[in-house]
């Protein structure tokens, strides 16, 4: 039973790395100058807006234009296998579940890429442009003249991929809360008492994970506490349908 059981894993993950090679081969040659260019463009009119008189992307060395290739098309990759990880993940658990678990892992398997997918949006369209605005501000303010910004392009791709990581992962806050409590680790009772620590947690967590501006730091907390009170919401007309 052992055996076979990594036979099917061995079998699985050979499968998943065959997806990966081919789908980073697909970004590398085909993907990543379209993403370098969406990338681009999305800066310009944030530093338009910004009214920033001298910014461009540079880079300082000759291998480097190969690395940011690299990491466009790894970014990418890893964010369009991860469909592909879950469906081989599920199918291998799958079989030693019963109906109810059956239901709960797929349902959290497919909230997983929607909420990543969801805090990525809203990185992008509402905190990485205040956070961009407040770096050019400031760097405006630096000094009696005007000083250039030449951004290094790789760095700037590693910034961007960061936050996508952290508000990509800070949006599953509720995958993670509903997993903890079907589990019996956490009781939905404890998620109510303890409301006010968790929103200082949050608020502070906000403060480390963006840029040192307000807004920035606000437009992270707020959206985790309503997914924090969505979730008990959610997991309170569970119980009441379960009863």
């Amino acid at each position: 039973m052992i055996s076979s059981n990594l036979a099917e894993l061995k079998q699985r993950f050979l499968i998943i790395l065959g997806c990966f090679v081919i789908v980073f081969l697909v970004s590398f040659f085909w993907a990543s100058k379209p993403l370098l260019n969406q990338i681009l463009t999305y800066t310009h009119h944030i530093v338009l807006e910004a009214k920033y008189p001298s910014f461009q992307f540079v880079y300082s060395s000759l291998p480097e234009a190969f690395f940011i290739k690299l990491k466009l098309s790894l970014w990418s990759t890893v964010c369009l296998i991860v469909p592909i990880i879950e469906y081989h993940l599920y199918q291998f658990m799958v079989p030693g579940l019963y109906k109810k678990e059956k239901k709960w892992l797929y349902a959290l398997l497919l909230s997983f890429p929607l909420f990543f997918l969801l805090g990525s949006f809203f990185l992008f369209l509402v905190v990485l442009p205040n956070a961009l605005l407040f770096f050019m501000t400031t760097a405006q303010n630096l000094g009696s003249t005007t000083i250039p910004l030449l951004a290094n392009l790789e760095n700037s791709i590693h910034f961007f991929g960061l936050f996508v990581l952290v508000f990509g992962l800070s949006f599953q806050l509720p995958i993670i809360l509903i997993f903890l409590v079907q589990t019996g680790i956490l009781h939905r009772s404890s998620l109510q008492k303890n409301r006010k620590y968790v929103v200082v947690f949050i608020f502070t967590l906000a403060a480390f994970l963006t840029p040192p501006d307000l807004l920035s730091q606000v437009a992270l907390a707020i959206p985790l506490v309503l997914l924090y009170e969505g979730t008990i919401l959610f997991l309170r007309m569970i119980n009441k349908r379960e009863k």
